[in-house]
């Protein structure tokens, strides 16, 4: 009975050494075209409101939880480029680091501005340049913000938030499928929030379901 007594203790203390190690990296890569600040007539929050407040609440909800998980934001479609691989239309906002009183502040302040488009738009700015290519590497910068972190123990991802369902715009574009399958084989997952724009729902069979099928390396 000793011996089992034990043996359940030991198991019961890997566990919990096991969950304690695992860490969660998440980037919000999220689009900041010229649409994702359009305000409905029946909507008081624009999609770049809402992807904002989504990265706000996870990363408060990451310092009450774990203090290993780290977050990042990353901007595409930008007028102003900031990342460590010189893409244009890339604007990294917040590196991948733990969450802190800072990160939330920062977050916190763009979002209570009352004029959030005019204040992104003077001091980052939009663009629909290169709208495929953005996206792309967009793409490779989170991909490469979550290849500086650790290797082992670790839940890897990138969530994309966009209005724009057809970025190519009907061609058939293969890059970012390209890119999407590649993460996979370095174990970060993607995943799609699609916002509606206007009236029209999100239409994954546009283009994103493609992306999403070499993501989970089915090609």
């Amino acid at each position: 009975m000793a011996d089992n007594w034990w043996d359940a203790v030991e198991e019961e203390v890997e566990e919990q050494q096991k969950f304690e190690a695992f860490r969660d990296y998440i980037v919000f890569l999220i689009d900041a075209s010229s649409s994702m600040f359009q305000r409905s007539d029946k909507e008081a929050k624009t999609s770049f409101d809402t992807a904002l407040a989504c990265a706000l609440a996870v990363s408060r909800n990451k310092i009450i939880s774990s203090g290993n998980d780290q977050i990042g934001v990353v901007f595409f479609g930008t007028r102003e480029k900031k990342n460590a691989l010189a893409f244009e239309h890339v604007y990294v906002h917040q590196e991948l680091d733990l969450p802190d009183a800072q990160s939330i502040k920062d977050l916190e302040l763009l979002l209570s501005e009352q004029n959030v488009s005019q204040l992104f738009e003077d001091t980052i700015g939009s663009s629909s340049k290169d709208r495929t290519k953005a996206i792309e590497q967009g793409l490779r910068t989170a991909s490469n913000m979550l290849q500086k972190g650790a290797k082992k123990g670790v839940s890897k991802r990138v969530w994309i938030f966009t209005d724009d369902d057809d970025p190519c715009s009907g061609t058939d574009d293969q890059r970012i499928a390209v890119r999407a399958q590649a993460m996979a084989e370095q174990d970060q997952e993607l995943e799609i929030l699609g916002m509606s724009s206007g009236s029209d729902p999100f239409d994954m069979s546009k283009f994103y379901e493609r992306v999403m099928r070499a993501a989970e390396g089915e090609g």
